[in-house]
């Protein structure tokens, strides 16, 4: 009698000096996957075509969190999750009428992320990283603009400048 499950691989793995063997299940089809997913976005543009921009933010947003997600599993998601999350959640949010359409969120909240990241570095005892210094950057750009404020963004950027090249000055 034969059973209808999928072939399992064993594979060789490398780790700590030594070869082991693993035994992984079927693979899921990425491929299928996304083809899915582009074929419905293309359905949804030609049917709504002003809902093809709320589709992409909510795709986007949704894929980002996937790769936190499996960050949080011990993956590698982290950068590309913070990234897709901080670039396409404002478009969501602004798409669904809950936040007023302004510039700036993509840039704050990627600092945010990266303050996040930072945080967790102090709490781990590794030191702030340069996560946290480019994470006040584009959290203050980010929410310069965001409070109308876009000019406040390239003081800053001169402030930092002239903060570094006094910095190197001192050291001498």
């Amino acid at each position: 009698m034969s059973e209808d499950r999928p072939p399992i691989r064993v594979i060789r793995v490398y780790e700590s000096g030594e070869w082991s063997y693993e035994r992984r299940g079927p693979n899921i089809p990425v491929l299928g996957i996304f083809l899915l997913a582009l074929g419905g976005l293309l359905l949804i543009d030609q049917v709504a075509p002003g809902a093809m921009d709320l589709a992409v933010s909510g795709a986007g947003t949704a894929i980002g969190a996937l790769f936190l997600a499996s960050w949080f599993r011990g993956g590698w998601g982290l950068y590309p999750g913070i990234l897709l999350v901080a670039l396409s959640l404002p478009g969501l949010l602004i798409g669904l009428g809950l936040l007023p359409e302004r510039d700036g969120y993509s840039t704050l909240l990627l600092g945010i992320g990266l303050l996040g990241v930072s945080i967790a570095r102090i709490r781990d005892h590794r030191g702030v990283g340069w996560q946290g210094f480019l994470g006040v950057i584009l959290a203050l750009f980010g929410g310069a603009s965001v409070a109308g404020y876009p000019e406040v963004g390239g003081l800053v950027w001169a402030a930092l400048i002239i903060t570094l090249g006094v910095g190197i000055l001192a050291r001498r």
